[in-house]
């Protein structure tokens, strides 16, 4: 028998033996090690990243909120006791609606919580929380959103023109049909969001 013939009838390693030949080399065991713990390094690495990033999505939640409840209740807070009053609203005048307005806007006279929300709009606010959300959370705040930018555009309005020749439309003003309706509106626009803020209650009872 020839040589050849000798060499092709041993029989020839598999590949998978071959694989763990080369596995259970010292080479083999370096590359192996330098794989698994650059996998792992990088696994830990993005859970890590993604965990802080829950954290600050979940701060950020609870700013908002928070921040969004504190400026609701002082706003129906001002519409039930300093507009319980005909006289009341006789006497302050478009400063009624001046005072929403900066409560709205957080202006110096009402400060923020928070200092990065600083004469923010609640819209803003509103808006800013809905982007965190998901689900039908997130589309009870855009719904909120839609309604609250109406209450503004009215409030705006009352502001503007009272403030210039104290009138609405040409027609004396009548603050206790505006705030009426002022309260009606943004009731409208927090009640699908009530639930969802810390110590808020918008119903009916504030119309």
């Amino acid at each position: 028998m020839s040589v050849q013939e000798k060499n092709e009838s041993i029989p020839q390693p598999s590949s998978t033996s071959r694989l763990w030949a080369f596995l259970n080399s010292s080479f083999g065991l370096f590359v192996l090690s330098s794989v698994v713990l650059s996998f792992m390094t990088w696994a830990y690495t993005e859970v890590s990243h993604s965990i802080e990033q829950r954290k600050v999505t979940t701060e950020s939640i609870t700013k908002l909120k928070t921040e969004m409840s504190y400026r609701i209740r002082l706003i129906n807070d001002y519409f039930e006791s300093e507009c319980s009053e005909d006289s009341i609203l006789t006497e302050r005048g478009k400063k009624t609606f001046e005072d929403i307005r900066s409560i709205y806007r957080a202006e110096p006279t009402y400060q923020s919580i928070f200092p990065e929300n600083k004469q923010k709009d609640l819209h803003i606010l509103l808006w800013e929380l809905a982007a965190l959300l998901d689900g039908d959370e997130q589309k009870a705040f855009f719904v909120s959103f839609g309604s609250i930018l109406n209450f503004n555009a009215y409030l705006n309005r009352l502001n503007e023109q009272t403030a210039a020749d104290g009138s609405f439309y040409g027609k004396p003003v009548d603050f206790k049909k505006e705030v009426a309706e002022l309260k009606s509106k943004f009731s409208a626009a927090t009640r699908p969001i009530a639930n969802e803020l810390p110590g808020v209650v918008t119903s009916t009872t504030l119309i």
